[in-house]
């Protein structure tokens, strides 16, 4: 696995369905603790220095844009979020150059694909004009009938 590879996996692809079980069951059972991460996120994304210049994307029917907690959002949230910012990350100018630097995400990535690396399950994808069958197993387990 790249590290791309590896987030893709992880946002898109079989691992996420044991992501998605795990967080349904801690939604059900702790959802402070779920709120909380998603405010943690929101926080991280657009009440950061690294919020400029991003285009905030917002769409629905006239009744969810009708919505009290909506229009507080952007009027009020919004503004206040952006307004936490120190004045010395606003004048850092944004993002640093990755291509310079390394991103804050690649040590604790590479931390986990090397823990979550299992020979056992990986596979190699070739594209070719002759199709090969292989073993197939069952994804996940499926409660109830």
């Amino acid at each position: 696995f790249s590290i791309l590879g590896f987030l893709g996996e992880r946002w898109s692809g079989t691992t996420q369905i044991t992501i998605l079980k795990d967080l349904l069951k801690t939604a059900k059972e702790d959802w402070p603790a779920v709120r909380s991460r998603l405010e943690r996120m929101r926080e991280a994304i657009i009440g950061s220095a690294n919020a400029d210049g991003v285009i905030l994307n917002f769409s629905g029917d006239q009744n969810v844009l009708d919505e009290e907690s909506i229009k507080t959002f952007f009027t009020e949230e919004l503004p206040r979020l952006q307004g936490n910012i120190p004045a010395s990350e606003r004048a850092k100018g944004g993002l640093p150059n990755f291509l310079e630097v390394e991103h804050p995400w690649v040590a604790p990535i590479s931390g986990a694909m090397s823990q979550a690396s299992d020979a056992d399950h990986e596979a190699i994808v070739a594209a070719t004009k002759v199709s090969y069958i292989g073993e197939g197993g069952r994804l996940f387990e499926v409660d109830g009938p």
